[in-house]
């Protein structure tokens, strides 16, 4: 029975954090360069998803007047390393530098 509601916890825990996802998402809609600049380039852009005691960051790119394209969603806590390092997740500006 435990792990029954451990699990029902994990599923409602994951379902407010897409949920918080999506409603950043929804913001690009209308502002999307009010999210801070990520790369060289004014259309590459930071969105930060406040959600608990930290929150998630996306990277996406302005690409037209009506579209963005979302290129990373991470854990605001996940390592943020530039050295590229056996193990580690990609920095926002190799992720950057991949998808160009």
């Amino acid at each position: 029975m435990e792990g029954l509601v451990a699990n029902a916890r994990s599923h409602t825990a994951a379902a407010l954090r897409v949920s918080a996802i999506r409603a950043g998402f929804a913001s690009l809609e209308r502002f999307p360069f009010n999210c801070r600049h990520a790369a060289q380039s004014s259309f590459q852009r930071q969105l930060i998803v406040p959600f608990g005691d930290s929150g998630y960051g996306a990277l996406f790119e302005i690409v037209d007047a009506s579209t963005v394209a979302i290129t990373a969603v991470r854990h605001q806590l996940e390592d943020d390393d530039h050295r590229p390092q056996r193990g580690h997740h990609a920095s926002w500006a190799q992720v950057f530098s991949a998808s160009s």
